[in-house]
This record gives structure tokens, sequence and C-alpha cells, in this order.
């Protein structure tokens, strides 16, 4: 991303130094500081510029341009905004706001930018992929798909639209189907192991995602059933609720049913946070109360959760701390988990109930196979204290594969 970042501001500042007045070299200097580790000062100068010369719209356009290199986005924004305010057909300063508003997450604004840039130039290649980048980022892969079509034809050897096709048709897939292994064992052998097996079907459908899953598990030769709806359901852009509900007829492993439920918003800063309630029912009725807080930097993702968890013994609490780096744009990553406290959290069994207290940690990581497979991996190992035990050692190995059809 800064690769391509330095490319455009090459072309820009080009551009620009062809459109400044010869005897005008503010420019020059203030590009020649930019592009040598020194922003700051380049955008100092400019804001003096501008203060005794607003109507310089070349300036004006540079000085967007590195505030949105900073990151300074809604300070860019507004610049660049200004310079299309009194000169709406400048084909550069729309290119930064388009390209702005890619970088700062804002799909639904590049999709009306583009629109507007197309009617004036419809054949033109950047504005298309654009387009295209935003409509995949919507999940409106149809609309994508016709608009992709078209810049094939426009340039058939495109570096990326042939690539985007694919991958456009991979994400508008809206089935998938999943089975998953778990196997889980402790250093006290009276304990007795966990074996877990699932079976998953997903369907996208308007405004979210359902998902099925059955689960079977096996411990000290008992075995116990559970089945499980779930509902994605986007609210609004940045907004998304998780619903979730779980039934065992026999209740042998699992609570007899379970109901969670959890509401995301995605916050400025790229910030998402989230609150949710996680209710159980064993021989008596559990809830569990969870809030997290998560931030995107670069490709990585910092997530921290907290879970708490009332009963007789008082108010037990969690804390976990999750980074995943994403690889792709098709959603491979790998990551790890550190964990500590003593309350009950996500994955409740019988054999859960007894825990008091334990440090954790696991790595984890997800790839793509062969286009429509999904490979997921993950291991783990803490150590707990246990009613009537101390210091457990219980280890964790999961996988999964996903096929989208």
């Amino acid at each position: 991303m800064k690769n391509l970042r330095l490319f455009l501001f090459i072309i820009f500042a080009t551009v620009l130094r062809a459109t400044s007045e010869p005897g005008d070299d503010l420019l020059g200097r203030a590009r020649e500081l930019a592009t040598n580790h020194m922003r700051p000062e380049a955008v100092a100068m400019l804001k003096d510029h501008l203060r005794e010369h607003p109507s310089d719209v070349d300036a004006r356009l540079l000085y967007g341009l590195i505030l949105s290199w900073e990151g300074r986005y809604g300070e860019a924004r507004e610049q660049l905004k200004r310079v299309l305010a009194t000169h709406p057909d400048y084909d550069d300063a729309l290119r930064a706001l388009i390209n702005l508003e890619l970088w700062s997450e804002h799909p639904d604004r590049v999709d009306q930018l583009t629109v507007i840039a197309l009617r004036n130039r419809p054949d033109d290649t950047e504005y298309l992929y654009n387009r295209v980048r935003a409509l995949k980022a919507l999940n409106r892969e149809r609309e994508a798909i016709e608009l992709v079509d078209r810049l094939l034809e426009l340039q058939p050897d495109h570096p990326r639209a042939a690539q985007m096709r694919q991958d456009l048709e991979d994400q508008g897939r809206e089935w998938s189907a999943s089975v998953s292994q778990t196997h889980e064992w402790f250093t006290d052998p009276k304990i007795g192991g966990w074996d877990e097996s699932q079976i998953a079907l997903r369907r996208r459908i308007p405004y979210g995602s359902l998902i099925f899953r059955f689960s079977r598990a096996q411990h000290y030769g008992i075995l116990g059933d559970q089945a499980e709806l779930e509902y994605y359901w986007h609210l609004r852009r940045g907004t998304y609720a998780y619903l979730g509900a779980g039934y065992s007829p026999d209740a042998n492993l699992y609570p007899h049913y379970r109901l969670n439920a959890d509401l995301y918003h995605n916050f400025p800063q790229r910030l998402e946070g989230s609150v949710g309630i996680r209710h159980m029912a064993f021989s008596t009725n559990i809830n569990v109360y969870t809030a997290s807080l998560g931030r995107y930097q670069g490709n990585w993702l910092f997530t921290g959760r907290t879970y708490l968890s009332p009963d007789v013994r008082g108010l037990s609490h969690s804390v976990y701390f999750s980074a995943r780096r994403y690889l792709n744009g098709k959603g491979d990553y790998f990551g790890f988990r550190f964990g500590r406290g003593s309350s009950l959290f996500e994955t409740v069994r019988a054999i859960d109930l007894d825990l008091l207290g334990s440090t954790s940690g696991s790595v984890e990581m997800s790839r793509t196979l062969f286009r429509r497979w999904n490979f997921n991996f993950r291991a783990g190992a803490s150590s707990e204290d246990r009613l009537n035990r101390n210091t457990l050692m219980h280890y964790l190995l999961d996988s999964s594969l996903t096929y989208r059809f």
C-alpha cells in the first residue's frame, strides 16, 4: 500500500509540476520535502501558503494528498472537497479523493464518486477498477462482475482485473459446507479427553448469513449431541449483530439449551467494539456477559475481550487478547491468542463447569486452498486450576475444512 501511495504521488506531482507557474517553486519544494521523509514540514509550508493564497488549487491538492499519507483522512478529505467545489472537473482532485476513500475504507463513498467520474469518462479503466473494488467491498458481486467484464473488454491485459473477477466469483458463492474435528486431552488421565466432530452449512441471505451446525462429542465414553442455529445480521454499514441458539436433547455434555447475542459496531480510527450475553441452561442457569474492543493496524487486527459471569462465589472474570495478521484479500490469516481468568467463555461444555482459573495460549491459521476450499487449524495449551485439582495442563488441537459452492 505504501508503494502504491508513492506511485500515485509521483503521478500527481508530475501533473502539478506541469500546471504550476514556471517562476513558482513552492510546490516543488513541498514535493521534495514530502518525498524525503519531511511531510510535517511540507504540510506546514503549504498551510502557510494557502492562508495567503486560498485560491491556489494546485497547492491545496498537494496539501490534501500529503495529509492523506499522514493518515489525517478527515482533514485531507476537507481539502480535496474544497478543490472540487470550485473546480468540479479537476480530474486529479477527484482521483485523489477516490484513493483517499479507498485507503480510509469507505467503499460506499468510492461507489458514489466513481459513478460521477464515469459519467464524464465512461471508458476510464482506473475509475472502472476502483468502482469494482468498491462494489466488491459492499458485497455487490453481480454488479462488480458486469463492470469488470467491461473493463477486460477495454483492457484485456489489465494486471489485476482477471484475478479480481475470479475473486468476485468465489466471494459471490452463497453456500458453504464445513467439517471440523477437535481433540483435547489433560495431563491427568482421570479426567478423560474430549473428542468432538462438527458439520456446518452456511447460507448467505439478504442482510447477513445463516449457519446450521451439528456437533457430536465424546467424553469418558459418554456421547452428547448439540444442534445450533446462528445468524449474522447486517443492520447497517458498520453495525451488525450475532444471534445464536443451541439445543442438546440429551444434555449429557452440552447445556440443555443456550442463547447468544452480540452487537458489533465500527468506530473511527479503525476500531470495532461489541457487547453481548451468553445464557446456558445446565442443572442451573448460567449467564456470561462479554465485551470486546478491536483495532485494525495495517494488516493486523488486535482484539481484547472480557467475560464476566456472576455466580454464588461472586463475579468470575476472564480477559483475552488476540492478534491476527491477514495475508490477502481472501481472508487468509495467522494469529495467536492469550487468556487468563476464571469465568466461563465461548465454548461452555460439561467439562468446563469445574474450572476455577486458567492461563492459556493458542496459535491459529486459515488458508485458502484451490479457490473454493479453506483450511483452518488451531493448537493451544492452558494451565488450569479446577475443583480438587491444581496446575492441570490442558491441550487442544482443532482443524476444519470448508467448501464454497
